[in-house]
């Protein structure tokens, strides 16, 4: 009995293996086609992780959380520290568990240096003011 457990995930993939092997076959031609198709299958693989449960994250305006995202790369940016940048690869729940970590680029924030000379130059100016008057 073990031995065909994996079978109904089985049978759910085997539409995409005919379906990869039609597109392939069909390469040839027009690249807009092979496109479409390549999207038809790529919709299809999400509907059945959809029916089996299986959510794909946001990180959109998201803010970095280790048990949901994998920083690849933190780097300094006008955003927020730890907001996400980038996403590289797009994590997944199984109900409410993390079964793939999106992996990220995160924002450092503004580099500290640029913050420093932002705030020296305002002064300067506003020294530069005061004695004008």
């Amino acid at each position: 009995m073990r031995e065909y457990a994996a079978q109904e995930g089985i049978l759910q993939l085997l539409p995409i293996i005919a379906n990869l092997e039609l597109a392939l076959k069909n390469a040839n031609g027009n690249h807009d086609d092979f496109k479409k198709g390549i999207e038809l299958i790529h919709a299809q693989c999400l509907q059945i992780l959809e029916d089996n449960y299986v959510k794909p994250m946001n990180t959109t305006n998201a803010q970095f959380n280790p048990h949901y995202h994998e920083a690849l790369m933190k780097v300094e940016s006008d955003l927020p520290e730890n907001m996400i940048i980038e996403e590289f690869q797009r994590g997944f729940t199984l109900h409410d568990r993390v079964i793939q970590h999106a992996k990220v680029k995160v924002s450092a924030g503004r580099k500290k240096e640029s913050v420093e000379n932002k705030n020296n130059a305002e002064t300067k100016k506003q020294e530069a003011n005061n004695n004008t008057k």
